[in-house]
């Protein structure tokens, strides 16, 4: 036992017990010998790589070139605040860097990490000044040489220029409308803005450009919050960093989106008589503009509502147009105000008919003469055919006696949708005789009924 275990630590051969046979010990022996030099070779090689690649990454310095770091002001919010003083320009703005260190540092470094400045802790007076650019890198990593080493700024006091904002300075670029709408009035929450920057920075401002925040498409007025450029006598953006706008909290445009469309004008009849071809009016149609929702829903516009009873024979009338929410123009884009209607009612059946008699109450007082017209050429016969049995005559009990414009004729119920009264006139005190009215509680016709 003690042979065998000698054997295993020195890789020897483990000795052989008298009388055995040893040929198979040998062969095995001799094989786990070439397994065990083949696996110490390939662990040396192992190391030996990885020795290699550690030192190559971890020990071996190299370099690299970084292009183009911004070269920034440190302290511009003390020099404004303290001595109201601004950066007005700075001669190279961006320089080149070669770094070294580690190759694995290397790699891992990006543009962003290597930080370029000028303090202008120093400086409380307008001037120029010949500042030093340090380079802040990543701990391990060394600045082997720098493109710029030194720059000149240029100082100034600040100044503020109030510029007014309108509709005009708004910009609506971007925004579609659905169609047939177009933009109406714009209107704004702000009128003034102030610039502060440099003086001669200041004197490059010439006006002021309002954007939309957002864009999109829109088929009815919205509002929005906006963001002000600055724009230079040519109309070109000014990007001088030197120059801010005041906090003026969100400008909002509120944007008015319209449409238009033509659409026949009419007038209706109060009682339902009135029919199209008994009136003309000029113009016979307008144009509407308004929020697009309104105009979709409108077909057509009243100009006005008569009573019928009211109109002679043939008459000229002028009607004032008011529309609420809407604009109406005519053919010519001018505002309408006044339409011109002219009613020919001479086609229509007329009828006088006498003796008609009027109650106040249950009570007849008197009689009247009714001027009944039909609603239509077409019911001639029946309007001549009427008598004073069709007719009942009711005088409001709170006006006098005789009172013709407090009087209302009802007719029978089966003549209601033919006929209707323009005119009652000649009133007499005399009740009508019984030959006249015939039975009283036939002719009698209910007021409650024609309501």
């Amino acid at each position: 036992m003690w042979n065998k275990i000698k054997a295993f630590f020195s890789g020897n051969p483990v000795p052989a017990e008298e009388g055995a046979d040893n040929r198979h010990v040998d062969y095995t022996v001799q094989k786990n010998r070439k397994f065990d030099m083949f696996a110490r070779i390939l662990a040396v090689l192992a190391a030996l790589v990885l020795w290699i690649y550690v030192v190559s990454t971890t020990t071996v310095s190299e370099e690299e070139d970084f292009s183009l770091i911004p070269v920034v002001c440190n302290g511009e919010e003390s020099l404004r605040s303290e001595y109201g003083l601004v950066v007005q320009s700075i001669s190279i703005d961006t320089l080149n860097v070669r770094l070294m260190g580690n190759r694995q540092d290397l790699r891992e470094i990006t543009a962003e990490q290597v930080k370029a400045y000028v303090s202008l802790a120093e400086i409380d007076a307008a001037g120029e000044y010949e500042l030093k650019v340090y380079v802040d890198v990543p701990s391990g990593i060394t600045v082997v040489s720098q493109s710029v080493s030194q720059v000149v700024v240029e100082v100034d006091r600040t100044a503020q220029k109030q510029m007014s904002v309108t509709e005009s300075n708004i910009s609506l670029q971007g925004w579609t409308l659905s169609e047939g709408c177009f933009f109406g009035e714009t209107s704004l929450n702000i009128n003034t803005l102030t610039v502060e920057g440099p003086t001669l920075s200041l004197q490059k401002v010439a006006g002021v450009e309002l954007r939309s925040d957002v864009i999109g498409s829109a088929n009815e007025s919205f509002t929005v919050t906006a963001t002000p450029h600055l724009l230079d006598s040519k109309g070109n953006i000014i990007t001088d960093s030197s120059l801010t706008i005041r906090e003026t909290g969100q400008i909002k445009i509120s944007v008015e989106v319209l449409k238009s469309k033509t659409v026949p004008l009419t007038v209706r009849g109060e009682r339902g008589y009135l029919t199209a071809d008994q009136y003309t009016l000029t113009p016979s149609a307008a144009t509407i503009v308004g929020e697009p929702k309104m105009v979709d829903a409108t077909e057509t516009l009243t100009v006005a509502i008569v009573d019928e009873t009211s109109l002679a024979t043939k008459s000229t009338v002028q009607y004032s147009l008011n529309v609420t929410g809407l604009t109406v123009i005519d053919s010519q884009n001018a505002p309408l105000t006044t339409v011109q209607a002219e009613f020919d009612l001479s086609a229509l059946p007329v009828h006088v008919v006498k003796k008609v008699p009027v109650f106040r109450g249950s009570e007849a007082v008197g009689s009247v003469k009714v001027t009944v017209r039909g609603v239509s050429a077409e019911v001639a016969a029946i309007v001549q055919a009427l008598t004073a049995k069709d007719i009942t005559v009711y005088s409001d009990t709170e006006q006098p006696e005789g009172t013709i414009s407090a009087m209302t004729a009802v007719f029978a119920e089966s003549l209601r949708a033919y006929v209707y009264a323009v005119e009652i006139a000649d009133y007499d005190a005399t009740p009508p005789s019984e030959d006249v009215t015939g039975n009283l509680d036939h002719t009698i016709i209910p007021m409650e009924a024609f309501q």
